[in-house]
């Protein structure tokens, strides 16, 4: 048989073929492939995102991290599942029970070194409630920075009214006119830069709008050892079930935006 004539069909047996090398190189790559050894669609695989922050957490190992976070609960619960994510499949799900009133709820959950101390300190995350407390009800504390039993930073609603923004600090309280909604994801961002020692300028954002009562303040800061995300309730009356999903949590030195 001449050159020409390799892989052509061998006379009288026409289906058979005999194949020159580079039908055997393509047989042995598709043995490989089938092998494990490859993949058949050759193009570059997308780049798998990573975390140019200084922390990110979406919770999509479907499990809680138990080597940064911590849960503290009391009447409520805090755990990680599948019923209503921001992005992807899973977010933080705190659940706090109907209680009487002067009852302490907690669905926390926190992060105990602060990253040892981020300076400035930027935080994002994004919030879904269920409900927010009746006016007179107490407060939700969705973000607190501070130390177990001493003082703390946060951010809360209900302080006077329904699902309304606010801030809270010992001997410092400032009231939003932003309302936050129910039913629907929302972002908050949080930035503290300071301007001296136990000093800081706060921002606060919602879905990327500053909160104007409550940016371009200069607030008393503490050293921090834990950060909190959830649920921290007193009510002053009887109060019922609230849950807040909790994902897609960012912490950095530097502006972080909703879209990041």
């Amino acid at each position: 048989m001449s050159p020409a004539a390799a892989g052509s069909a061998v006379a009288g047996t026409p289906n058979v073929r005999v194949c020159s090398r580079a039908v055997w190189e393509a047989k042995l790559v598709c043995a490989l492939i089938l092998a494990g050894c490859g993949r058949i669609d050759f193009t570059p695989l997308p780049d798998v995102p990573t975390c140019a922050a200084l922390l990110c957490e979406d919770f999509e190992t479907g499990v809680l991290d138990t080597s940064i976070w911590k849960v503290q609960d009391n009447l409520g619960s805090l755990f990680v599942d599948s019923t209503q994510p921001h992005l992807g499949s899973w977010s933080a799900h705190a659940h706090t029970e109907a209680a009487p009133s002067g009852s302490e709820i907690l669905a926390d959950l926190y992060e105990p070194s602060v990253l040892l101390g981020v300076d400035p300190f930027h935080v994002r995350v994004w919030f879904y409630a269920s409900d927010w407390p009746a006016l007179g009800m107490g407060k939700d504390t969705l973000v607190k920075l501070g130390n177990p039993g001493g003082n703390h930073l946060q951010l809360e609603t209900g302080e006077q009214t329904r699902g309304v923004l606010d801030f809270g600090s010992p001997g410092f309280r400032r009231i939003s006119t932003t309302t936050l909604p129910v039913g629907g994801w929302f972002c908050l961002e949080w930035a503290l830069v300071p301007t001296m020692p136990q000093r800081a300028l706060m921002e606060v954002a919602v879905d990327d709008v500053p909160v104007p009562e409550l940016s371009t303040i200069e607030v008393a800061t503490y050293p921090p050892n834990e950060l909190k995300f959830g649920i921290d309730q007193t009510p002053t009356g009887d109060t019922g079930a609230v849950d807040l999903w909790i994902d897609d949590i960012v912490i950095d030195t530097v502006p972080i935006g909703c879209a990041r």
